[in-house]
C-alpha cells in the first residue's frame, strides 16, 4: 500500500484501527481452537490454554481512549488556519515539529496541538482598542 505525502487520516487512529484488527484475529483464533476437537495430550491442552490467557491479555488494548493521544496537526491545516503558505509553517515549526517516515524517501511533518497553542499564544498581536 502507498501512502500519500500526507496521511488522510491522523497517526493515532490508524494506532487504534490496527490494535482492534489485531484483538479482534486473537479471539477469532482462540474461537477456532475452542470449537476444534480437543485431541491432543494434556499437557498440550495446558501449554495451549497458557498461550490463550496470554493472547487475551496481550490482546487488551494500549491506549484506553484517543482522548489520552495528543492531537496531531498536519501542515496544509496549520497553513489554512493561520492565512500563510506551507513552507511558512514548515520554516517556523521546524524545530518544534514531529517528523514522521512515510515511506523509504518521504517524510511528514506533524505539529502537537499544545505546540501549535503556545506558539499562537507568544505570537498573538494584542488588541488595538
Amino acid at each position: 500500500m502507498r501512502m500519500g505525502r500526507y496521511p488522510k487520516e491522523p497517526l493515532e487512529d490508524r494506532l487504534l484501527w490496527m490494535r482492534k484488527r489485531q484483538k479482534a484475529k486473537a479471539e477469532k483464533e482462540a474461537r477456532a481452537k475452542e470449537e476444534a476437537p480437543q485431541q491432543a495430550a494434556p499437557e498440550v491442552t495446558r501449554v495451549e490454554a497458557m498461550l490463550q490467557d496470554l493472547l487475551r491479555h496481550l490482546a487488551q488494548p494500549v491506549v484506553a481512549e484517543r482522548k489520552a493521544l495528543p492531537q496531531m496537526l498536519r501542515v496544509e491545516v496549520v497553513a489554512d488556519a493561520l492565512s500563510v503558505s506551507p513552507r511558512t509553517v514548515y520554516r517556523w515549526f521546524a524545530d518544534r515539529a514531529i517528523i514522521v517516515q512515510t515511506g523509504p524517501r518521504k517524510t511528514t511533518m506533524l505539529i502537537p496541538q499544545e505546540v501549535f497553542d503556545e506558539w499562537f499564544a507568544e505570537h498573538r498581536q494584542p488588541n488595538s482598542r
